[in-house]
């Protein structure tokens, strides 16, 4: 929750009606607790869990799917409408240099590493499982 705070701060303080907290979030929160479960599964509550490991691989296709899709709503909201919708009482220049170097690389860089840790996770929770069910039978 740390890193969503430090990442939409700004964004609350200088867009009064910032359609897209949901989507951000929701970025955040994928990237970093699919990548944790990636690279730390070991670690986690459901180590020796199979069926919930199980479970989580068919969860994560249609989160896949809903990731990218909510992607694509950002890219076409802002080629649709601009950045003039959200960041109107701005000067030209801030505007671009607010959407340009956080907005946009925030939703960007969340967003594709949402989609790509969402696209690893599945089958390092087959590989957890085929792990742990080969160290069973030796």
């Amino acid at each position: 929750m740390l890193l969503v705070l430090i990442c939409l701060i700004p964004i609350y303080q200088n867009v009064p009606d910032y359609p897209f907290y949901y989507l951000t979030t929701l970025f955040i929160v994928c990237f970093w607790t699919l990548g944790r479960y990636i690279f730390f599964t070991k670690f986690t509550w459901f180590s020796h869990l199979q069926f919930v490991k199980a479970g989580l691989i068919f969860v994560s296709i249609p989160l896949i799917f809903h990731l990218i899709s909510q992607l694509n709503y950002f890219q076409t909201f802002m080629d649709e409408n601009g950045i003039n919708s959200l960041l109107g009482h701005f000067t030209n220049m801030e505007k671009l240099d607010f959407y340009n170097f956080y907005i946009r690389n925030i939703n960007i860089f969340f967003g594709v590493g949402s989609i790509i840790t969402a696209l690893i996770f599945p089958f390092r929770m087959l590989k957890s499982i085929w792990t742990l069910r080969n160290m069973d039978k030796a």
